[in-house]
């Protein structure tokens, strides 16, 4: 299996872009190559994705910054993406992402599943940067 660990440097502090990257609700606003929609249904988070819809859940620790991104058809098949946020200073902070490939995925998947989390890197840049007054 490959994976490959992509990082961000993000002009906001560690506790908001913690808790905007570890809201599962925000995913359809920063996460627009794996996620279209986000419906929750009997109250779990259901994505619709380039595959079709899959559950999605989040696992996080704010104290240590790690966000697990889970997603799967049911929730005895969930894939995980392990993430970080990183506090650099007040007022600057390090988004890590691995991308895992999965069993079944194509290296040219795998290929553009990386190159998707850099698209979706920019949104996160847009939908975080602080301006400086």
């Amino acid at each position: 299996m490959n994976a490959r660990t992509y990082s961000l440097t993000v002009p906001a502090p560690k506790s908001r872009v913690f808790a905007y990257l570890a809201d599962v609700e925000n995913l359809p606003e920063w996460a627009t190559e794996f996620c279209q929609g986000l419906e929750v249904i009997d109250g779990e988070h259901w994505a619709t994705t380039p595959a079709g819809k899959v559950l999605c859940r989040i696992r996080a620790h704010e104290p240590t910054g790690t966000i697990d991104y889970l997603a799967g058809p049911s929730k005895d098949q969930l894939a995980a993406w392990p993430a970080r946020v990183v506090e650099l200073s007040d007022e600057q902070s390090l988004f890590q992402f691995t991308v895992m490939q999965l069993p079944g995925m194509s290296d040219d998947e795998f290929a553009a599943h990386c190159a998707g989390l850099q698209k979706e890197f920019r949104n996160i840049l847009c939908a975080l940067e602080t301006v400086h007054v």
